[in-house]
């Protein structure tokens, strides 16, 4: 079935500025790069959006006119980074209202990389919203979750430093997906992990965005029913795509089928 799922949160403008370089300049030892060509894509949020899209879905990205977007500039040498500048560092927080102006949705999806979109406000809003609704709601934060444990049907993405630091918070959610990188994907309730989908990741080029695909992933597979181990599968795919390439990247439904039946396969 058709799908719309609402993205809030802060969103960016990821650009690659890259070059090539063959000589260290002579007033510091750095090295001096030629500009080639610019690059820009959708970050956090609006990348969240990019990936529900590119894998068929309806991604409304809430509040857009509202919204500051910050810009991370990175350097590129090739495929390698070597430095990264961060532009109007902030997001315009989301106002309860901007909830409202949207047809009716299957999930809401939060990317709250602490910049400022998500307040204890909003999330006081959604969930008082959610209980009504029953709307599933899923969630990747950079904060303390302890604001989202009042939420029905909520789902927490950490990864493993976010767990970390927040462990104490996270082991009282009934369901958290930890990303744990070339350890792949966990499902925990209640601080147990109780199923894990090992990475299907060949090859990393860039993992920029990459938390974004799983979020949005998870989210398609869970909304169409699909048992759990496929929901960690399938978000496990999807990461492996967007990391086998440049930039911050989406997948596509046939690159992920693609992954999965190469897994079969092997």
């Amino acid at each position: 079935k058709d799908m719309n799922l609402g993205v809030v949160g802060d969103s960016f403008i990821d650009k690659y500025h890259i070059g090539i370089t063959n000589r260290i300049s002579a007033e510091v030892p750095i090295p001096i790069v030629k500009i080639e060509k610019t690059l820009s894509f959708p970050g956090g949020a609006a990348n969240v959006q990019a990936n529900i899209a590119s894998l068929g879905e309806t991604g409304l990205l809430l509040g857009l006119a509202k919204q500051n977007y910050p810009t991370k500039n990175r350097l590129m040498v090739g495929t390698t980074q070597i430095a990264r500048w961060d532009e109007k560092d902030y997001s315009n927080p989301f106002q309860p209202e901007d909830l409202q102006a949207f047809p009716v949705l299957h999930a809401l999806l939060v990317a709250d990389y602490g910049k400022g979109a998500i307040q204890k406000k909003l999330i006081d809003c959604i969930i008082s919203n959610v209980g009504e609704s029953g709307v599933q709601v899923f969630v990747d934060t950079k904060q303390n979750p302890v604001d989202w444990l009042g939420c029905p049907n909520v789902v927490m993405f950490p990864n493993r430093v976010e767990y970390n630091q927040f462990a104490l918070q996270y082991d009282w959610f009934p369901k958290v997906i930890l990303k744990q990188g070339e350890h792949g994907i966990s499902l925990m309730q209640f601080g147990q992990i109780v199923l894990t989908s090992p990475s299907l990741v060949r090859h990393v080029v860039s993992v920029n965005g990459a938390g974004d695909t799983v979020i949005a992933s998870y989210a398609i597979a869970s909304l169409a029913g699909a048992e759990e181990k496929y929901c960690l599968e399938f978000a496990n795919a999807a990461a492996a795509v967007v990391v086998g390439k440049p930039y911050t990247a989406t997948a596509t439904q046939m690159e992920v089928d693609s992954v999965l039946m190469s897994k079969i396969v092997n």
